[in-house]
């Protein structure tokens, strides 16, 4: 018998209809002919130079808050050249940005305890994936899918993950603009994970506010809409985000109000944690398991707290060891709720 790995047995599918389209390929509603079951396929040019990134990510991960792949195929286009990588994909109707309209439609935010469950989910995501040494480089509220009855929340689109080597540079021009890191919008090449978690803090204050944070035009209308509710970097920060740029490049910024720019309503727990994503400094962002043990999100760990429908929230703190790992022991104990009990505790407790 052959050593060489094959692929999974391939299905017979049905396309149902497009639901999405980027600039690396084509997202299609499926169903398995034998068993009627809906999955999503994602179809991407397969360069024959090249191994698929996003395939060796998918296949590394498991995480109740990340997309699940069950299976991956290869065929050559009808009327297109080449051959294209058909990944099969778990599917969820919604995403973030729809829910989001949704609100705005009605003139409305979305409610507070729902904008707790879902950006706590997507902060277990990010988590998991840089405790593996992987970093998104796209997190945005169109990759992250939502089951409205559950409150469930999926990270998806790996097509510019990569995991980022020490001392090796990395294309700048990555994640898209309103939610990329202020070193990337300086041309830093040299940059860590720690771009994830600047773009958690623009999808935690969109949720919060309603539209984008930072609507830039352009690269440099988006650093001046950036300095202007985080105010002018400080030449340690400049170092620090390994910009090929100084202070001397910029005027000084009138630093506005965040709580007033992000809305009065909105409580001052969360405009506590956002500031602490948005900070030039990349090492200075709060890691996003730490965030989770923010007073922010204690309404998620009373016992008596069910979603607006009624229904109980999603899982939430089912974390294993492996998942707690980077975190100080006196973090991890503030993790897990009171109501479930020492012996969870204690199983999560490391020597």
């Amino acid at each position: 018998m052959s050593s060489k790995k094959k692929e999974k047995k391939i299905e017979k599918y049905t396309l149902v209809k497009k639901i999405g389209k980027g600039a690396f390929g084509i997202v299609y509603k499926a169903k398995i002919t034998s068993s009627g079951k809906i999955v999503a396929i994602k179809k991407v040019y397969q360069d024959p130079r090249y191994r698929n990134r996003e395939l060796e990510i998918m296949k590394k991960l498991k995480h109740r808050n990340i997309v699940k792949m069950y299976n991956y195929f290869h065929t050559t286009g009808e009327t297109e050249e080449g051959v294209y990588l058909n990944l099969v994909l778990q599917y969820v109707p919604k995403t973030i940005s729809s829910l989001n309209r949704y609100y705005v439609k009605k003139s409305e935010n979305i409610p507070i305890l729902l904008v707790k469950v879902y950006f706590y989910q997507l902060c277990r995501s990010v988590a998991y994936l840089h405790r593996l040494t992987i970093c998104h480089r796209d997190l945005k509220p169109q990759n992250l899918l939502i089951n409205p009855s559950t409150a469930e929340l999926r990270l998806c689109d790996f097509g510019s993950a990569k995991i980022l080597q020490k001392d090796k540079p990395n294309v700048a021009y990555i994640c898209s603009r309103y939610y990329r890191a202020p070193e990337l919008l300086l041309g830093a090449t040299y940059y860590g994970k720690y771009i994830d978690l600047w773009s958690l803090g623009c999808i935690f204050g969109e949720l919060l506010k309603g539209k984008p944070l930072f609507p830039g035009e352009n690269t440099l209308d988006q650093l001046k809409l950036i300095m202007s509710l985080c105010g002018k970097p400080t030449h340690q920060d400049f170092l620090a985000m390994k910009s090929q740029y100084s202070g001397n490049k910029f005027p000084d910024f009138e630093k506005k109000n965040i709580q007033q720019y992000i809305g009065n309503n909105v409580p001052k727990l969360a405009i506590d944690l956002l500031s602490k994503f948005l900070v030039f400094n990349p090492k200075k962002r709060i890691h996003p398991l730490l965030a989770l043990t923010h007073p922010f999100f204690d309404e998620l760990r009373d016992p008596q707290t069910i979603l607006p429908n009624n229904r109980k929230l999603p899982k939430l703190f089912d974390f294993d060891i492996l998942e707690l790992k980077t975190i100080h022991r006196d973090m991890r104990k503030k993790l897990i709720p009171s109501h479930l009990g020492r012996k969870k505790k204690k199983n999560l407790t490391l020597k």
